[in-house]
């Protein structure tokens, strides 16, 4: 993943960003980021949503 967003020429900053909401989001789920489905990643967000309104920006 790293190295795609490096041939994409993703600034260090974004890419340090992608990779902290994906951390994140891999801990919640209890799973390698490679072994989410959409449908998992999709009912995290929609959790997010109903528990806090919004989708806050997530801290680096």
């Amino acid at each position: 993943m790293y190295e795609a967003m490096r041939l994409r020429n993703y600034s260090d900053r974004t890419i340090k960003s992608y990779l902290s909401c994906i951390s994140l989001v891999s801990r919640n789920l209890s799973k390698s980021p490679d072994l989410i489905s959409s449908e998992e990643l999709k009912g995290y967000l929609l959790k997010r949503i109903d528990s806090e309104g919004f989708l806050p920006p997530v801290p680096i």
